[in-house]
């Protein structure tokens, strides 16, 4: 049963005579009636499923803008809404009105007619031709793709909902707005509800900010021109919040006179600048993720990860390809010099295992055999000699340095363009030697070794595909 929060005021009802009925203004209730009367009007006269399906509505349309291309997501929210409404209007596009149906068709041909930029949009346009011609309900989810269509035989469905950060939360939008409606069709509220949340991001003026920012390289100064100009906005209003109302004399030293100094800014405050520093991150970190479209702009890149304290750490590989680019590296120089780098690693870690850890471990094993597991050590001086005497933790600390080596060359040369089927292949051996899906940015490797065979196929470089 939906759940509504309309209202704190008691509900009137008919009490036995013997009993007073009274509402009381605690400081709970106050709290509770002034946080939804805060609250945004469709989230506050929402249900609990209504409130479910609009979270998860949002985080759809949140990754859409992160990972599709501008064009891309323009057409996916105009596919998003009228396949929604559809699915409102009756179930599958056959029992829907004819002018929610002609809505859907134009959405469908517009993301046909959509060229895609990177692995997120074929990904999306794969997701939307599986739902289009797998008999599935217009809005999804794939699960309900029949067990004999071939992208279910071929396994393509999971594949598609592991590789992108969109599809699974889209698949998982789809199927919980089934749970919460009948079987033949979405719930009205339910339907509405998704479908608003789409609408309002089209006319937020989101989308059309998107297309400003084209995905040629001849247009790509204009996305990366509006992320930075986001960027310097948040940082200049957080850096000026924190002088006016959070400043702390960085000269005090740690101790009771500084604690008094952040204890006298009211807890409000602090709050905010929290706020604020959020959004400054978030416009930060979509400014480092776009491709630099000249150097200087590179440059920026560098100064803001320096400035925000990283000095590289996570996004040094991504610095370092960039600057490669921007020194004009060959493609065929650094491809040898990496699959040089990586096989140097790994034969000097197959060395030192061989030769170094595993005789250590021998001995160690061979040593302490007389002792059985949990032996106490530390209350026998003769016997923690003999094991001091074996101990190989140093030579188990080189073995992990040279693991880290290897594995560090390895991921470079994994995202390096590769020029022909060969370096695909040897791609592919290394990914399936060395256990790849446990990396933690498998799912950027799986985006280049996409990009390769897109290249390779079309006859170009792969360090020309943007």
């Amino acid at each position: 049963m939906a759940t509504q929060f309309a209202s704190i005021a008691p509900i009137p009802f008919p009490a036995p005579r013997s009993v007073r009925i009274a509402y009381s203004a605690s400081p709970a209730a106050i709290a509770v009636r002034d946080k939804l009367v805060d609250l945004p009007e469709h989230k506050r006269d929402a249900t609990l499923e209504e409130l479910a399906v609009i979270a998860l509505a949002d985080e759809v349309v949140a990754q859409a803008r992160d990972v599709l291309s501008p064009s891309m997501f323009e057409a996916f929210l105009g596919w998003a809404e009228a396949a929604t409404l559809v699915e409102t209007e009756h179930g599958r596009d056959d029992d829907a009105p004819n002018d929610k149906v002609d809505d859907l068709d134009t959405a469908f041909a517009a993301i046909k007619a959509t060229r895609s930029v990177n692995h997120h949009d074929i990904g999306l346009k794969t997701y939307v031709s599986l739902i289009e011609h797998g008999d599935c309900p217009s809005f999804g989810p794939v699960a309900k793709t029949p067990a004999g269509y071939p992208g279910r035989q071929l396994g393509l469905i999971d594949d598609l909902l592991r590789m992108s950060p969109l599809l699974g939360p889209l698949n998982q939008l789809a199927e919980t707005a089934w749970s919460f409606s009948p079987p033949a069709a979405f719930a009205d509220n339910i339907g509405r509800a998704i479908a608003a949340r789409f609408t309002a991001a089209r006319s937020s003026g989101d989308a059309a900010t998107s297309v400003a920012a084209t995905n040629s390289a001849a247009h790509a100064g204009s996305q990366w021109d509006v992320l930075a100009a986001v960027y310097h906005a948040a940082l200049a209003v957080e850096n000026a919040y924190e002088q006016q109302f959070c400043l702390i004399d960085n000269a005090l030293p740690v101790g009771l006179e500084r604690s008094a100094a952040i204890d006298s800014v009211p807890v409000h405050h602090w709050a905010e600048i929290e706020r604020l520093a959020q959004l400054r991150i978030d416009a930060e970190q979509k400014l480092l993720n776009c491709p630099s479209p000249t150097a200087s702009a590179f440059a920026l890149k560098v100064l803001v990860c320096r400035g925000g304290g990283r000095e590289f750490n996570a996004i040094d590989e991504l610095l370092e390809r960039e600057a490669k680019r921007f020194a004009d590296v060959d493609p065929a120089a650094a491809w040898s010099r990496g699959l040089a780098t990586y096989e140097a690693a790994l034969a000097a870690y197959d060395v030192h295992y061989r030769d170094v850890l595993l005789p250590a471990d021998a001995r160690y094993n061979e040593g302490t055999a007389q002792w059985p597991a949990g032996y106490d050590f530390a209350a026998d001086p003769v016997a923690k000699a003999a094991r001091d005497a074996v101990d190989y933790r140093d030579v188990e600390d080189h073995s992990n340095e040279l693991v880290s080596a290897y594995v560090d060359a390895m991921r470079k040369l994994l995202m390096l363009p590769g020029r022909s089927v060969a370096d695909l292949a040897t791609k592919l051996e290394i990914l399936k030697r060395e256990e790849g899906s446990t990396l933690t940015d498998i799912d950027d490797i799986v985006g280049q070794l996409a990009a390769d065979a897109r290249a390779i196929a079309g006859g170009i470089s792969a360090s020309e595909v943007k």
